[in-house]
Parts: structure tokens; sequence; C-alpha cells
């Protein structure tokens, strides 16, 4: 199991997943050479094309994380592995450090394939979970597109409360009181 040969000390398990996150040099690999990446830890993306909007939040990553390397697990993409295989199908991050609130945004996506089977569901509320046991972190925030109703599903069903609207998105949150329910 790929669980064994994973040595990070910080790795988020579920019922299906491992939430692996990438440190720094990783998600340099994983814009350059996808392969590297499988090899040195010893998982495979079902896809390893890279969109180009996900491509510019990699590099908006890489530039955060140079400026706050303390913070590497709150800004690096956590890659959604599937445990009995090793076979990576989405990853999520939050797009900053919490603001003076204590809320943060995160965005998550999943490859086509595995969509509809509950595990963005899974990825996206472990980890909300961790992020919510933070003392600096008091409520996740997500926005979807208006038309992206398996991303509002995803959200719902794990009890995130939508809070706004504007032509083009609606607006989610999860509160830190709610971690009892998750």
């Amino acid at each position: 199991m790929i669980e064994r040969k994973w040595k990070r000390m910080e790795l988020i398990r579920t019922k299906r997943l491992l939430l692996i996150p990438l440190e720094y040099s990783q998600l340099k690999t994983r814009l350059s050479s996808p392969e590297t990446l499988e090899k040195t830890l010893n998982f495979k993306f079902y896809d390893k094309t890279i969109p180009p909007p996900l491509e510019e939040a990699y590099q908006q990553k890489i530039s955060m994380i140079e400026k706050n390397k303390k913070e590497f697990l709150l800004l690096t993409f956590w890659q959604f592995v599937i445990a009995e295989t090793g076979l990576v199908i989405g990853e999520a991050g939050f797009k900053s450090l919490p603001n003076q609130k204590g809320e943060i945004e995160i965005g998550y996506g999943i490859t086509p394939a595995f969509r509809g089977k509950g595990y963005a569901r899974e990825g996206v509320k472990a980890l909300a979970k961790w992020a919510l046991k933070k003392e600096n972190i008091q409520a996740i925030l997500a926005t979807t597109d208006r038309e992206n109703f398996p991303s509002q599903r995803v959200l719902k069903g794990i009890g995130w409360e939508k809070t706004g609207e504007d032509e083009n998105s609606f607006f989610w949150r999860l509160e830190k009181k709610n971690l009892a329910g998750l």
C-alpha cells in the first residue's frame, strides 16, 4: 500500500484516499516533469496534463511559499491519492493564508473520470477538518460557478452554507463551530 511508502510527517487519511501535500520542490517538478514526480513519490497521475489556469495556480503557490516557507502546508496543493492503488485523481489547496478574520478559501478539482463517486466530498471534507483544527482558522470559504452543480453538491453535502452570489458565482462558508459535524 502506498501509505507505507510515504515518509511525510503530514498526511491525511480518509476511508479511500490519502491526501498528500506537495513540498516546494515537488510543486516545481509537477509542472516540469510529472513522470519524475511519479517516480519520486511512488504514485501515478491519472492525468499528467495541467490546464493553463491550474498551471498559473501552481506558479502562484510556488511564489507564495517562497515568501512564507513556514506555512507551506496551507499554501501547497494536496494530492488526492486512491490509497489502494496510488493513483492521483485530484487535488485541493488553499488560495492564500487566512485573512484577519481567520478565513481561508479552498479550491479543488477531481479528474473527470472520477467525478460523481464521492472522492471530492471525501477529500474536501478531510482537508477542511484538518484546517479548521488550526487555531488561526475560523472559517473556510469556497466559490463555485453557478453552473457547477457537482461542486455545489460537494459543498452542500458536507455542511457548507451558501452565503451569497453574483452573476457568475455562488459563495460558500464552513465555520469552525461546525467542525463537530464533519
